[in-house]
C-alpha cells in the first residue's frame, strides 16, 4: 500500500507535533528535579499523559480520511485519545489543587476519585460512539469539549478560591500568580465554547481553538517554570523560552498559509501536503537545532563562564582571596568577570593591610592604653584638685562668716576686759585710801563680777563658733549620726550670710526660717549635709545680690530705694508615712528641706545642666561649677534622697531636698 494512502498531514497534526515537543521537554525537565514533592510528581504524570495524548492526536489527524471508521481509527480514538485526555484532565485538576499550596487536601482527594469515575464514563462513551454509533467525529469532539469545559471551569474555581486563602511567605504575589492561572483556564474554556457553538472547522472555531489553546499551553508552561515550587536553571529557561518563541512564530506562519480544513475535504488537503511536509521538516530541524545545538552554544558562551564565576564567588566566600577567574570573552559576563577579579585583588590587598595592621595592633593598643592611663591619672588628679578647690571655696565662705560672726563676741570680750581692768584699778585705788568706801568697793566688785560673767558667755559663744568651723573643715568619716537639721540649717544660713557681708558690708538680706518643731533628729552625715546647705545658701545669696545690682545699676545699691529686698526662706517639714518603718532598712518618714530665694530664677536653657560637673553661670574665677554636682551626689548617692528645683525666671528659685528618715534601729542597719 502506498504511504500516501495512509498518511495525509493536517494543520492540527503539525500543532500536535509541536505540543509533543513542548510537553515532552517538560517531562524531561520535571523528572530531573531531585526533590520529589507532590506537585512535581503530578506535573510529571500530567505532562507525560499530555505528550501521549498529543502524540495520539498527531497520528489521528495525520491519517488518510479513508481510514476514518476503520478498526485502527476506532482503537486509536477509544483506547488512546479518550484515556489520554481523561488522564490529562485528572492530573491537571490535581496540579491546580497543589499549585503553590495544598489548601484543600480533603477536597482534592475526593475530586480525584470523582474525576476517575467521570473519565471512565467519558472513555465508555467514546467506545460506544466508535463501535456502536459509527465513528461520529462531531459527537466525539463535542463530548471531549464538554468534558474539557467542565474541568477547566472547575480548575478556575479552585484557583479563585485559593487566592484568598494562601498562607505562603508572599501572599500578595502568590495571589497574583493564582489569578494568572485562572486566566489561563479561561483561555482553555473560550475555544471549547466557540467550537461547540460555531463548529470546530469554521474559521471562528479552528482559529480560536488553535490560537487560544496554544497560548494557554504556553502560558501554563511559563507559569509553572517561573512560579511553581520547581527550580529551573538559567539555561533551561533560556532554551525553553527560545523554543516557545520559535514554535509560536512557526505556528503563526502555519495558520496564515495553511488554515485548518475539514478532514474529509480531500482535494483541499492534498493541495496543502507539500507545504505541510516542508513545514514539518522545518519544525523538526528547528527543534533539533534548538534542543541540540543551542544548549551547547549556551554551555560554552554562557553557562560555563557563569559557573566559573560562581565557583570563584564560593572560593572568595570560603576565604580564598587569591581566586582568579579566567576571562574568555568581552561580553557582559567577561566584563563582570574582570570586575570580579579586580574586586578580589582589592579585597586581598585590603586583607593584607589588615593582617599587617593586626600584627602591630597589640603594640599600638598597649601604647595607646598607656597614654590613656596617663591621661586618666592626670584627669583624676585635676578632678581631685577641683573638688578640693570647691571644698576650700566653701570653707573660705564659711570662714568669712565665722570671722564675721565671731567678731561680735570678741568685741564684747575685749570691751568688757578693758572695763574690768579699769574697775580693778579703781578698786585698788579705793583700797589704798585711809577712809575706804565699802559700798563703792562692793559696787566695783559687783560690776567686775558681771563683766566676767559676760566674758564667759561671749567666750563660750566664740568657742562654739570655732568648734563648728573646725568640725566643718574636718574631713567627714561618712558615718551617719542623729543630727538636728533645724539647728544645722539655721546655723549655716547665718554663717553663709555673714560670710557674704564680710566681703560686702553694704549687702543686706531678709533671712526667714520656717522650721518644723516636730522634725527631731535625722540620721545623716552632718558635715556632708552642711556642705549641701552651704552651697545652696551661697548660690541663693549670690543670685539675689546679682539681681539687686541689675535693678539698681551700681555696685553699692540701696535696696529700699530700689523697691527690692533680697530674701532667703528656709523651711523644713516632716512627711509621715501611714505605716511604721520596717527592720529591713526602709525609711520611716521623709524630711523635706526647701531653700527659696527671690532672685532672677534659672533660665530654661540652663535648667537641664545645673547638676553637670564644672557647669557654672558665674564669671571666671568666681565658681568651679562643682557645688551643685557635689550636692547632688551627697543627697542622692550618699543619703538615698532626691534633690529637685522649682523656678520661675525673673521671680524665684527653690531647691527642694528630700531625705529618708530612719529609726535608731534602721539607722544602725544602714550604717
Amino acid at each position: 500500500m502506498n504511504p500516501a494512502d495512509l498518511i495525509l498531514l493536517h494543520t492540527h497534526s503539525i500543532m500536535a507535533f509541536i505540543m509533543v515537543l513542548i510537553t515532552g521537554g517538560m517531562v524531561l525537565y520535571v523528572i530531573r528535579i531531585a526533590d520529589p514533592t507532590p506537585i512535581r510528581n503530578w506535573m510529571a504524570v500530567f505532562y507525560a499523559l499530555q505528550t501521549f495524548w498529543q502524540f495520539g492526536d498527531m497520528i489521528r489527524y495525520s491519517l488518510h480520511p479513508s481510514l476514518t471508521g476503520s478498526l485502527f481509527y476506532q482503537l486509536q480514538v477509544s483506547a488512546w485519545f479518550a484515556p489520554a485526555l481523561s488522564g490529562v484532565l485528572i492530573t491537571f485538576t490535581q496540579v491546580c489543587y497543589l499549585f503553590l499550596e495544598d489548601t484543600f487536601l480533603r477536597e482534592r482527594r475526593m475530586v480525584f476519585w470523582f474525576m476517575v469515575l467521570l473519565s471512565a464514563g467519558f472513555v465508555g462513551f467514546n467506545i460506544w460512539n466508535e463501535f456502536r454509533h459509527g465513528s461520529d467525529e462531531v459527537t466525539m469532539q463535542v463530548a471531549a469539549f464538554l468534558y474539557g469545559l467542565f474541568t477547566n471551569i472547575w480548575t478556575m474555581l479552585i484557583c479563585l478560591r485559593k487566592a484568598g486563602k494562601l498562607k505562603v511567605r508572599n501572599p500578595r504575589a502568590a495571589r497574583g500568580h493564582t489569578y494568572l492561572a485562572t486566566i489561563i483556564g479561561l483561555g482553555f474554556i473560550l475555544p471549547c465554547l466557540i467550537a461547540i457553538i460555531s463548529g470546530f472547522y469554521t474559521p471562528a472555531g479552528y482559529y480560536s481553538y488553535f490560537i487560544l489553546l496554544w497560548l494557554g499551553n504556553i502560558a501554563e508552561v511559563l507559569v509553572y517554570i517561573t512560579f511553581a515550587v520547581l527550580p529551573a536553571n538559567f539555561q533551561v529557561k533560556l532554551v525553553g523560552f527560545t523554543f516557545l518563541s520559535m514554535t509560536t512564530l512557526l505556528l503563526i506562519v502555519t495558520l496564515v498559509f495553511f488554515p485548518p480544513l475539514v478532514p474529509t475535504d480531500l482535494p483541499a488537503r492534498l493541495l496543502q501536503q507539500d507545504g505541510l511536509i516542508k513545514l514539518f521538516g522545518i519544525f523538526l530541524g528547528a527543534t533539533l537545532l534548538v534542543w541540540l545545538l543551542l544548549p551547547r552554544i549556551l554551555q560554552a558562551s554562557l553557562t560555563q563562564p557563569v559557573k566559573r564565576l560562581l565557583a570563584g564567588v564560593e572560593q572568595v566566600n570560603a576565604g580564598n582571596l587569591a581566586t582568579h577567574v579566567p576571562v574568555n570573552s568581552s561580553d557582559e559576563i567577561g566584563i563582570l568577570t574582570r570586575n570580579f577579579n579586580e574586586m578580589t585583588e582589592s579585597l586581598k590587598r585590603a586583607s593584607d593591610r589588615l593582617t599587617q595592621y593586626a600584627e602591630t595592633l597589640e603594640q599600638k593598643v598597649a601604647e595607646r592604653t598607656s597614654e590613656l592611663q596617663q591621661s586618666l591619672e592626670y584627669l583624676r588628679a585635676t578632678q581631685d584638685q577641683l573638688v578640693q578647690r570647691e571644698k576650700m571655696a566653701s570653707l573660705g565662705e564659711l570662714t568669712a562668716g565665722v570671722a564675721h560672726e565671731i567678731q561680735n563676741p570678741l568685741n564684747f570680750v575685749n570691751n568688757l576686759a578693758e572695763v574690768s581692768v579699769e574697775l580693778i584699778g579703781e578698786l585698788r585705788e579705793e583700797r589704798g585710801r585711809e577712809l575706804r568706801d565699802e559700798e563703792l568697793e562692793e559696787t566695783l566688785l559687783t560690776g567686775l563680777e558681771r563683766n566676767l560673767e559676760k566674758i564667759v558667755v561671749h567666750g563660750k559663744r566664740a568657742d562654739g563658733i570655732v568648734k563648728g568651723m573646725l568640725q566643718h573643715s574636718r574631713i567627714g568619716s561618712g558615718q551617719k549620726a542623729p543630727t538636728d537639721l533645724n539647728a544645722l540649717a539655721s546655723e549655716y544660713l547665718r554663717l553663709a550670710y555673714h560670710g557674704l557681708r564680710a566681703k560686702d558690708k553694704t549687702f543686706t538680706a531678709e533671712l526667714l526660717l520656717d522650721l518644723d518643731p516636730d522634725l527631731g533628729k535625722v540620721v545623716v552625715v552632718s558635715q556632708d549635709i552642711g556642705r549641701v546647705l552651704l552651697n545652696l545658701y551661697n548660690n541663693a545669696l549670690y543670685a539675689t545680690k546679682e539681681k539687686l545690682k541689675r535693678l539698681n545699676g551700681s555696685a553699692a545699691p540701696e535696696p529700699v530705694e530700689a523697691g527690692y529686698l533680697p530674701q532667703i526662706l528656709v523651711s523644713t517639714r516632716l512627711e509621715t508615712r501611714t505605716s511604721a518603718g520596717q527592720a529591713d532598712g526602709r525609711p520611716d518618714n521623709t524630711v523635706e528641706i526647701r531653700v527659696r530665694d527671690n532672685g532672677p530664677g534659672i533660665p530654661s536653657d540652663v535648667l537641664g545642666k545645673i547638676y553637670q560637673p564644672f557647669f557654672t553661670t558665674k564669671p571666671a574665677g568666681e565658681g568651679t561649677g562643682l557645688g551643685l554636682s557635689l550636692s547632688y551626689d551627697i543627697v542622692t548617692k550618699g543619703h538615698g534622697g532626691a534633690i529637685q528645683v522649682d523656678t520661675v525666671p525673673g521671680e524665684f528659685s527653690e531647691f527642694i531636698i528630700r531625705l529618708p528618715v530612719y529609726t535608731e534601729e534602721n539607722a544602725a542597719i544602714m550604717r
